[in-house]
């Protein structure tokens, strides 16, 4: 543990209480540690409270204090006694950290029963009978498959969060990939990265498993409900998921010359998306912002 001791309080919860993979704000403050390098933070922990707290996003951060946002994959009441932030060479301890983490998984929900015989056995029944249990009991399977594999990819995407994390914002980080892919010279390389680029940074701003999702559920999710903001979105969300495809399939069958896509065709979908990522973070920052007064 460090010296210099941060006191922390936690808030952003929602009024249902925190879900595993919930994000909330944790703000820490306390002496200033000259030098402290804010730009690059990490947690330490303990090894049993590993899955305890994660960071998601640096809001805020000065030589005395820092304003986070974090979540935790490990449900109960989380009381973490030894947790130190650093930037990988000066350690501040923190102090506070006490919250409660819901499971995903409702144990009240009662397992389902099968249905009990409804006649003597020995007395044979209408063929349509037999039909209609078939659908019944594959109808509740399907649900049943279904809610478990909607689970199981909100886990993994939780996880894809955990280990792809980044110090800077979403859209900072993206326009640090922008960066990089305008150095690739190779065109298929260069429009897998930039799509690949553009949904992690969706991912990452509406904290949602968009990595592979059609444009439609990208709308759904960036508009959250808001009919304007669907309404705004729509043409330029329907375009860049257009033009991946596009592109893609014109590289892959060679009718899309790579000195054409490198100087002019992969460019011009870059700056379509550029304008697109800033769209969708100012929306969702207003959007933000609105809640905030609504409370």
């Amino acid at each position: 543990m460090s010296d210099v001791v941060w006191n922390c309080e936690q808030s952003g919860f929602p009024p249902e209480g925190l879900t595993v993979g919930t994000p909330f704000e944790l703000s820490c403050s306390g002496p200033a540690v000259a030098g402290f390098q804010t730009q690059s933070l990490g947690l330490e922990l303990d090894k049993k409270d590993n899955y305890a707290l994660r960071i998601l996003e640096t809001k805020e951060a000065t030589e005395g204090s820092v304003k986070l946002i974090v979540t935790s994959y490990r449900a109960g009441e989380n009381k973490i006694e030894s947790a130190v932030i650093t930037d990988g060479v000066l350690r501040v301890g923190l102090r506070g950290l006490q919250f409660d983490v819901q499971s995903v998984l409702n144990p009240t929900d009662p397992e389902p029963k099968p249905f009990p015989p409804e006649a003597p056995v020995g007395i044979a029944w209408p063929l349509w009978i037999y039909l209609s249990i078939a659908a019944v009991v594959i109808g509740i399977l399907g649900i049943g498959f279904a809610i478990v594999r909607r689970r199981q990819r909100r886990v993994d995407f939780q996880a894809w969060l955990a280990s792809n994390r980044t110090p800077l914002s979403p859209i900072d980080q993206l326009n640090k990939d922008f960066r990089r892919i305008m150095k690739i010279r190779n065109p298929s390389e260069y429009i897998s990265e930039l799509e690949k680029s553009m949904r992690e940074f969706l991912a990452r701003r509406t904290a949602s498993p968009l990595l592979n999702a059609s444009s439609r559920t990208v709308l759904k999710v960036v508009s959250d409900g808001d009919r304007r903001a669907r309404e705004k979105l729509q043409p330029l969300t329907s375009r860049l998921f257009k033009e991946f495809d596009r592109i893609t399939e014109s590289i892959s069958l060679k009718r899309l010359d790579d000195k054409e896509a490198l100087t002019k065709t992969l460019p011009e979908v870059l700056e379509l998306a550029r304008e697109y990522a800033e769209m969708v973070d100012q929306h969702l920052k207003a959007r933000a912002a609105k809640l905030g007064r609504a409370k």
